[in-house]
């Protein structure tokens, strides 16, 4: 099949960047024809992409003036530049079938407004919780888990009210306008199909109004990088054990509450931090402060062997996210790499992390959870053994490639023959 992926970035920006990128390697080998159309953020993850010449111009709010983003903000809502774009590329060299992700505040739904005037068959996949909340965290105020979802389903209002996203009214004003531009436009009405990683998430879409006939769950993949068993602990592993961060260094993945749990409970080991993020100064100045530089190393970020590396010589993975989780990349990567995870009891992460069986989960926000989990899991090695090991068998039966890529193809010929779910 002709397949054209369309998202943000075709950068390694995050999570849902390299699930594009196993996607886009993955069909390729097994014989499509796979393009990405994104913004010109760099690095490319394929120096050769072939779509790079009409990428829309990528804006960097954070490095903008205040001018410039107030001038910049129609774009926001709404891109004239990717629309004509992919409008273009859709006459010249049309696919069979597009599949979007991440398309809030760049793309924006200007590209999905281009494939029904081409009458190609749009698939979105869903890797956040924006279409529910106009800050994109179910955080309220930036800072506590909404378990009331208070936007869900309704008018955005409180995110506004209670300056949910990055603690900003402006930034809040923003996202809601968004919201509710994208609604009352019904840009989305145009999507043939909507794909989720997890039940819980897509569960979440049914409250938010997603017709459940639209809807189906369909996982990622494990990555090829992590098909492998784990390398042999490495010479140069240190000679004490430690449990194992992997993630954004922002509020929302939890490392503020394991460094809180940390310095309030005794730990039996230290934790290696492995992640960049915008609130990394912060965490480093947490550890200065509160003496804690022996117990938390930041290793930054890391890739391919190294971060395989990292799983394999840790005794277990702690995902201790304050959001609603929509899938748990690096609970998979742990799994694969056998060791158990400590995770927060919230959003998708219970699908995964199986009490006793997988790992162990505590309640969000309990630090005092969080450190009696820890030391259960190290009290007990034979035991985390058996969890990291049954963690690999699930995630080679649930996630491998060649289970979910096949679903893929199955979708892409469905939505090609004109029938929508």
């Amino acid at each position: 099949m002709d397949i054209l992926l369309v998202n943000n970035f075709f950068s390694p920006e995050g999570g849902a960047e390299r699930v594009l990128w196993e996607k886009y390697e993955g069909l390729k080998a097994r014989g499509h024809r796979v393009r990405v159309f994104a913004t010109n953020r760099q690095p490319f993850m394929d120096p050769q992409w072939a779509l790079a010449s009409i990428a829309p111009t990528y804006h960097d709010a954070q490095q903008a003036s205040a001018w410039e983003n107030l001038t910049h903000f129609p774009k926001l809502l709404y891109n004239p530049e990717a629309e004509q774009h992919l409008t273009q590329l859709l006459k010249t060299d049309p696919p069979e079938v597009i599949h979007v992700d991440n398309l809030h505040f760049h793309l924006t739904p200007s590209v999905v407004v281009a494939a029904k005037r081409a009458n190609i068959p749009v698939v979105m996949t869903i890797h956040d919780v924006r279409l529910a909340c106009p800050a994109g965290t179910l955080m309220r105020g930036n800072t506590t888990y909404c378990a009331e979802e208070l936007c869900v389903g309704k008018n955005p209002a409180p995110c506004i009210q209670h300056r949910c996203y990055r603690g900003s009214l402006a930034n809040s004003v923003v996202v809601a306008a968004e919201m509710q531009f994208r609604q009352a436009f019904g840009f989305l009405n145009s999507v043939a199909s909507f794909t989720t990683p997890s039940k819980a998430l897509g569960q979440l879409m049914l409250r938010s109004g997603i017709s459940a006939n639209r809807l189906t769950v369909l996982p990622n993949a494990l990555p090829q990088s992590f098909l492998a068993p784990p390398p042999a602990p490495a010479p140069q592993r240190p000679a004490e054990p430690y449990l194992l961060f992997v993630g954004r260094l922002s509020s929302e993945k939890g490392l503020p509450l394991l460094l809180e749990s940390m310095r309030q409970f005794p730990f039996p080991c230290p934790v290696h931090v492995v992640g960049t993020g915008i609130a990394e100064a912060d965490y480093r100045a947490f550890v200065r402060e509160h003496g804690l530089e022996n117990q938390v190393i930041f290793r930054g970020f890391l890739t391919g062997d190294d971060l395989r590396a990292a799983y394999a010589n840790a005794v277990a993975v702690v995902v201790c996210s304050a959001w609603f989780e929509i899938f748990g990349l690096s609970i998979i990567e742990a799994f694969a790499m056998e060791k158990p995870v400590i995770g927060t009891d919230i959003g998708a992460i219970p699908e995964l992390v199986i009490p006793g069986e997988t790992g162990l989960l505590f309640a969000p926000g309990d630090t005092a959870g969080l450190a009696r989990q820890v030391q259960a899991l190290w009290d007990n090695p034979e035991g985390a053994k058996a969890m990291g090991l049954r963690g690999r068998d699930m995630v080679l039966q649930r996630f491998h490639p060649d289970a979910i890529l096949p679903a893929w193809e199955a979708c892409y010929a469905e939505l090609s023959q004109g029938v929508s779910r």
